[in-house]
Order: structure tokens, then C-alpha cells, then sequence
């Protein structure tokens, strides 16, 4: 095994690399997918050294102290730290972030994201694969997207602009969720909030059996053919599109759900 302490901007390139593996508390981590030689480039390290470990194309960025059960502590003013990051991997690289209130960007990769956060930002472009992202109050934005998502989120946002989505899982409490994408074959859509709305929009053909219920919001479709069912205390849009393969299903307690159709032109 590989290891090294930084606490100085500094670069280290890699023979191979399967999985990266990051945890730390402020900041920002870029991860860009290139078929070159993976490298680590340690921007800046403000307070504790960085300890990164490679074990059999496996590289690890962390603190020594620092592990995601502990994460919350690590809130307090006492305990400010950053480090900047940008990793260049292989294409089918697995990624795996926690953070606390670092932002983060990556791009282009195929291998599966993981990523757990507090209250850090993370930006998704050109990736597909599994998806799995957790914050308390951190946004997730995403561009060209495909495979399959899971998000949850206490206050974070949830923007998807393009791709096609297999599998997508979005629920929050009181923030908001937009989706602009195409739908695969046998989709398997669920979005839901407690107070926050959701806006879908996807092809004008999307294929899919529909379900649309809020308790106190509106609850609205450009599509034909959905049954309205309005009763004190909820209020509901069902019925099949397209070919009706697939399933999209929103719920909200007191937000709106709309759902868009766009044109094959656009």
C-alpha cells in the first residue's frame, strides 16, 4: 500500500485506478473522467494534513480522524478545515465522496457515484451508471444524466437537465424537485416532498403509466387521456401514456406537481 501525508499543494500520478474514495469537511473536489493517466492534484490544505492511501487501484483522500459516522462534529467552528481537489480517473472509475460543507463536480464517469453530504453542493455532468446521493441540506444539479438516481434530501434541491433516466428515486421535505429528461424503456419514476413542488417534463411519447396526487396543492398535466379525481384533501391525476411501459409517480403533501411535455422539435 501506497501512502502519503500533504499539507501542501502537490501531485501525484497513478499506474491505475479503479475507485476513489474522498472524505473531507470544506472545500471543493473536482472529478473529471480522461483516458490519460489518473492523477491526484492536491490543490490547497488549509489545517490538518491530508492522509491518501492507493491499495490496489483503490485511492483514498481523507483525514485521519474523519470518518462519515463523525461527520456532524465536524460543523462546529472549532473544527474548520479545507482542502481543494481535482482527481482525473478512468472512465469507469467508482466514486465515493462525503463532506461535510465541500461542493463538488463530476464529470463523465460511468463506474457509479456515491455521495453523502451535509449541507455541500454537488454538480453531476455526463454521468451515468448508479447514482446514490444523500444530504441534509445540500442541492443536487445534474446534466446529462443516465442510468439510474436515488436521492434523498431533508432541504436540498434536486435539478435534472437532460438524459435518460432508467430508474429515478427523488424524495425531500420541503425543497423542490425539477426534472427535464428523456424516460428508457420500463422506467421507474418516484418523486416525492412534503411542502417543497415537482416539476417533470419529458418527451410528448414518454410511455409511461402516470399517477399525480398532492393533498392541498395543484396538480396539473399537458398530457390527454389522465383522470382527474379532486376530493376534500387531495386531489389526484392517473392514467396511461404512451404505450405505458414505464411509471412516473409524484406525490407532494401541500406543493404543487406539474408535468410538462415537450416537444419532439425541442
Amino acid at each position: 500500500m501506497a501512502r502519503w501525508t500533504i499539507d501542501e499543494p502537490a501531485g501525484i500520478t497513478l499506474e491505475k485506478l479503479s475507485e476513489l474514495k474522498v472524505r473531507v469537511v470544506a472545500g471543493h473536489i473536482d472529478v473529471i473522467a480522461t483516458e490519460d493517466r489518473p492523477r491526484l492534484e492536491v490543490l490547497e490544505v488549509d489545517g490538518p494534513e491530508l492522509l491518501i492511501t492507493e491499495e490496489d487501484g483503490v485511492l483514498t483522500v481523507t483525514y485521519e480522524d474523519l470518518t462519515w459516522e463523525g461527520l456532524m462534529k465536524w460543523l462546529r467552528p472549532r473544527y474548520r478545515r479545507r482542502a481543494a481537489l481535482a482527481v482525473m480517473v478512468p472512465p469507469g472509475c467508482r466514486v465515493e465522496l462525503g463532506v461535510v460543507s465541500a461542493t463538488a463536480v463530476i464529470a463523465g464517469t460511468s463506474g457509479g457515484v456515491t455521495a453523502r453530504a451535509v449541507a455541500g453542493d454537488l454538480t453531476l455532468d455526463g454521468v451515468s451508471g448508479e447514482t446514490v446521493v444523500q444530504t441534509v441540506s445540500g442541492d443536487l444539479e445534474a446534466r446529462d444524466l443516465s442510468g439510474r438516481l436515488n436521492f434523498g434530501t431533508v432541504q436540498g434541491d434536486l435539478t435534472i437537465a437532460g438524459g435518460t433516466i432508467e430508474q429515478l428515486y427523488g424524495k425531500t421535505v420541503n425543497s423542490k424537485i425539477m426534472a427535464d429528461v428523456d424516460l428508457a424503456d420500463h422506467c421507474r419514476v418516484r418523486l416525492s416532498t412534503l411542502s417543497g413542488f415537482i416539476t417533470m417534463r419529458v418527451p410528448e411519447t414518454p410511455g409511461a403509466f402516470v399517477e399525480l396526487r398532492s393533498t392541498s396543492g395543484n396538480v396539473s398535466s399537458a398530457f390527454d387521456g389522465l383522470t382527474r379525481a379532486d376530493s376534500p384533501g387531495s386531489a389526484s391525476l392517473t392514467g396511461h401514456v404512451g404505450d405505458g411501459t414505464g411509471s412516473v409517480t409524484a406525490v407532494t403533501v401541500s406543493g404543487d406537481v406539474t408535468l410538462l411535455r415537450r416537444e419532439e422539435a425541442e
